[in-house]
């Protein structure tokens, strides 16, 4: 019969070993549990071109003195300059021909024309497309572009500048992604190098008051924000009213 002494041994390696056991036993016991793998979120500022210089220009024809005895006094050559300055006869059209050029445009988009002159008026009435100098001069804009005006229906012209947004075949303006090689803005009468687009009549009268200009620059911007899609006029209003000086 084992002693009392040796019991109480045993009980005590007993006792160790199972609070050892317990031990091990509450290391290695856990919850059932999964993951699954990162998913990455990355937030780039977007562009409507990737290089916006290159991308989207304004450009004009280049006009050259018509060869002697030629019909017309000027013609357009093949190349593209900055603008040109005319001696302007009467009787004489003259070709003028500025195109806007969109390389590789990444979202739909809103394009503009600001028209900015010092005599031409809008002969009829605020939305027309049609200009007039009132010295015997007159242009039109292309018809792809239509005069912007505000919820009213009031047209954005203010001292001698009028905004156009352009309508191609859409009539909400859309604008879509893509590329546009020559979008005309002013109208073109004829075809190749006798095109010309600013009629001259015969009563025209050159003398200090009748000098004019006309200059043309040209604006884009997206179509939405804040998940909303603007109209062209929110979107000029916003985007570019305080910078260009224009607007209700």
């Amino acid at each position: 019969m084992m002693s009392s002494k040796y019991r109480k041994r045993l009980a005590i390696v007993v006792v160790m070993l199972l609070l050892l056991l317990g031990g091990v036993l509450g290391v290695t016991i856990s919850y059932f549990q999964d993951q699954t793998d990162i998913v990455k979120n990355t937030f780039a500022g977007g562009a409507l071109f990737n290089d916006p210089i290159k991308n989207f220009t304004i450009v004009e024809q280049k006009v050259t003195e018509a060869p002697v005895g030629s019909a017309t006094k000027y013609q357009l050559t093949s190349g593209t300059a900055t603008g040109f300055a005319y001696t302007v006869l009467p009787g004489v059209s003259i070709p003028k021909r500025p195109y806007i050029k969109v390389d590789t445009l990444l979202m739909d988009a809103y394009l503009y024309v600001v028209v900015d002159t010092n005599r031409f008026t809008i002969a009829t009435g605020n939305n027309s497309r049609t200009w007039t100098s009132g010295t015997g001069v007159t242009w039109e804009m292309d018809s792809n572009w239509k005069i912007l005006t505000d919820a009213s229906g009031k047209a954005v012209y203010k001292e001698g500048k009028a905004v156009y947004y352009y309508v191609g075949k859409n009539a909400n303006g859309k604008l879509p992604a893509g590329t546009y090689t020559e979008i005309d803005i002013m109208k073109q009468t004829g075809s190749g190098n006798a095109r010309t687009s600013i009629n001259v009549d015969a009563t025209y009268s050159a003398d200090s008051t009748s000098e004019f200009k006309i200059d043309f620059k040209a604006y884009i911007c997206q179509i939405s924000a804040n998940n909303t899609t603007l109209t062209p006029y929110q979107a000029w209003k916003t985007n570019f009213a305080a910078t260009a000086g224009i607007g209700n």
